[in-house]
């Protein structure tokens, strides 16, 4: 307990004096308190007044009443927690118990000086509460529970990253809870600035904020930029992220089981992640709680370099003593052998499938081990996670979409809020025999920007528009110098995607096809500017398109055969990196197929040397052994069924939506 201010001893004699003379006050229930033995004898004389007002003896330990108030407000901010624990009926609420209150006030609260917290909670137990009662309910209401101790919060205002003020209470609200979680995680130390060793940099940080749809989130950040960090290598700042395939893999996993997706989020994830012991870090907090201290770092924040690395280590280690282990192909994809439970973290998102007795279980070893807060299970209603929208409507189908608000700041962004709808994303005839000249500097960031979304759009999570990847890849090519025909480009993508902003990405799930990795390889040669050609694949698992992508390749291909190569390789690459997956998943290695309508390039690939395409790096013919070794095996098909060439170019309406139809993309609104 700490002592109260005067004026709360004011109010507290006042009060006290009140219930005294109005009959109608609601007193406590008088407690009888069984007088404990004393160590030597009293006198029976009265003791000394400094011995009724010196302050209370520290109790170790937790008593019921505070065990359960931690157990349960722990993650309630301050107006939850004085709701939850407000005031018995006529008794007045007060902060704190004084530590140097005198003898009168010590009797009327406490029943006498020399009663204990202990002694009176045992006669409480005694002879009011039955065992079967809730002990931790009687206890939030008789005692008055110590506040938390004070954190200085400043009064500056706060700002979005377009300097948008912010409404001045909630930020005040979001920086008192971003402080108070801060605190509560023992991130940092205080120093005085003359205790910081020599040669440790002094790191500046500040509250980032961003206005949420019901309030104000608050995050603090380390600015610890190249200049100020350096000596690290890239071991000790990389950090994995799991990939597109692992997402839609966990998605086959999920309906080939019959297991709910379940969603959570680690509540200020990098918090929970220890600092190397003898690493030195010192911050200088935001300017708007500044008082002349500087923190000294036992935990991880956002913003340093090596907290991505940390943490990731740390959450490793959790799932491994969970049973859990990473797959060796993407370290963020874990699968346990004892039931089959797999799961996929992306930062501080985690989705989990398994059985449901083993979900229970498994929800109440995270709680012991990390702060988490488990979202929401995929089921018939859309529902958002990592930038798409995601539904369950049967237990064999699961479909996938980019967040409408993309779409509108897409539309935003391009200016094109009330624009009309064209059927294809490729580039105008008339747009493109125009004289292109370099845009200004606000159009210019508009055009990046607006690239930026688009690029979101296609790829995000799952890769759910396999009809815009072409288009994209290439508007990327033209971020460094973006010209007028390249914003007139996006904006006839912009106006494609009016009329399909609406359009699903689909995984149905079909038990009785083979198990068997199926790619489509498909290049266009010399078509670029460059006279580089491009490079599309998709990768099916049971009929589920896990992976797709158009990539330009990296060297000029001298024929169309060269092209189609260095496509094939891509799209094994892609095949043998599912094929890992799955094994480290428990399954035994799955059959590999590529297929391409290019017979020069399968005529390469199925005997030995360069041959007559002498130029050919010898690099590029380790599909000759894999095919040879029988590891995988690679057929021939038609061009009109290569659903790869929806993504080496720009195509017919009527072709395009059908290929994209063809590999799980509905239009249907």
């Amino acid at each position: 307990y700490h002592g109260h201010s005067v004026s709360c001893r004011r109010r507290q004699l006042e009060y006290q004096e009140e219930r005294r003379t109005t009959a109608t006050a609601r007193p406590l229930p008088d407690l009888e308190v069984k007088p404990q033995p004393m160590e030597e004898e009293t006198t029976g004389e009265e003791p000394p007044a400094e011995a009724v007002t010196a302050p209370r003896r520290k109790i170790v330990g937790k008593t019921p009443m505070k065990r359960h108030f931690e157990e349960t407000q722990e993650d309630q901010d301050e107006e939850e927690r004085q709701r939850v624990r407000g005031p018995m009926p006529g008794k007045r609420p007060y902060d704190e118990t004084p530590e140097d209150q005198d003898e009168e006030v010590q009797g009327r609260l406490h029943g006498g000086a020399a009663d204990t917290i202990q002694q009176v909670e045992q006669a409480f137990y005694r002879d009011i509460i039955r065992p079967q009662d809730d002990m931790g309910a009687y206890f939030v209401q008789l005692y008055q529970v110590a506040e938390e101790p004070e954190i200085f919060i400043g009064t500056a205002p706060g700002f979005d990253e377009d300097w948008r003020e912010l409404p001045y209470q909630e930020v005040i609200a979001a920086r008192k809870r971003e402080l108070r979680c801060v605190h509560d995680f023992g991130t940092y130390v205080e120093i005085e600035p003359d205790q910081v060793p020599e040669g440790v940099k002094v790191i500046p940080s500040r509250f980032s904020y961003r206005k949420r749809t019901t309030d104000v989130k608050a995050r603090i950040v380390v600015q610890q930029l190249r200049k100020n960090a350096t000596g690290y290598t890239w071991v000790e700042l990389f950090a994995a992220a799991p990939t597109s395939a692992s997402h839609a893999l966990l998605a086959w996993y999920a309906m080939k089981r019959k297991w709910k997706m379940t969603e959570g989020d680690l509540t200020t994830a990098f918090l929970h992640a220890d600092l190397e012991e003898g690493l030195v870090i010192v911050i200088r907090p935001p300017e708007e709680v500044y008082q002349g201290k500087l923190w000294l770092l036992k935990k991880a924040l956002y913003g340093l370099r090596i907290s991505p690395r940390v943490f990731q280590q740390w959450l490793t280690k959790q799932f491994r003593g969970m049973g859990f282990e990473p797959t060796r192909a993407c370290p963020m994809t874990f699968w346990r052998s004892t039931d089959g439970a797999a799961m996929v973290a992306h930062a501080d998102n985690i989705r989990l499938t398994a059985s449901d007795e083993t979900t229970d279980e498994l929800k109440l070893e995270f709680a012991q081990r990390m702060k988490i807060r488990w979202e929401n299970v995929l089921t018939a209603e859309w529902s958002t996670y990592l930038g798409s929208s995601w539904r369950r409507p049967a237990d064999d189908e699961i479909q996938v979409k980019p967040e409408h608000r993309h779409f509108q700041k897409l539309f935003e962004t391009v200016q094109l809020e009330r624009a009309k709808a064209v059927p294809s994303p490729a580039w105008s005839p008339q747009e493109e025999k125009k004289e292109a000249r370099d845009l200004d500097a606000e159009h210019a960031t508009a055009f990046r920007s607006g690239t930026g979304i688009m690029q979101w759009i296609a790829h995000a999570t799952v890769r759910p528009r396999p009809d815009l990847q072409f288009t994209t890849k290439e508007l990327a090519r033209a971020l460094s110098r973006p010209t007028t025909r390249d914003w007139a480009r996006l904006r006839k993508v912009a106006r494609y995607c009016v009329g399909t902003q609406n359009a699903k990405m689909i995984f149905k799930y079909n038990d009785k096809l083979p198990l068997i990795i199926i790619g489509y390889s498909d290049a266009s040669y010399a078509e670029l500017p460059e006279r580089k050609s491009t490079t599309g694949f998709v990768i099916f698992l049971q009929d589920i398109a896990i992976t797709m992508g158009s990539r330009t390749q990296s060297i000029i291909a001298l024929s169309t055969a060269e092209a189609e190569l260095l496509a094939l390789n891509t799209t094994a690459a892609e095949a043998l990196f599912l094929q890992n997956l799955l094994r480290d998943m428990g399954h035994e290695d799955v059959p590999i197929e590529l297929l391409t309508d290019s017979s020069a390039a399968l005529g390469i690939v199925s005997r030995e040397g360069a041959g007559r395409v002498k130029h050919i790096h010898v690099r590029h013919l380790w599909l000759q052994q894999m095919l040879r070794e029988g590891k995988l095996k690679i057929s021939k098909c038609s061009t009109e069924e290569n659903l790869a060439d929806l993504l080496t170019k720009h195509l017919p309406v009527t072709r395009m939506r059908k290929l994209a139809s063809d590999i799980g993309l509905d239009y249907d609104t």
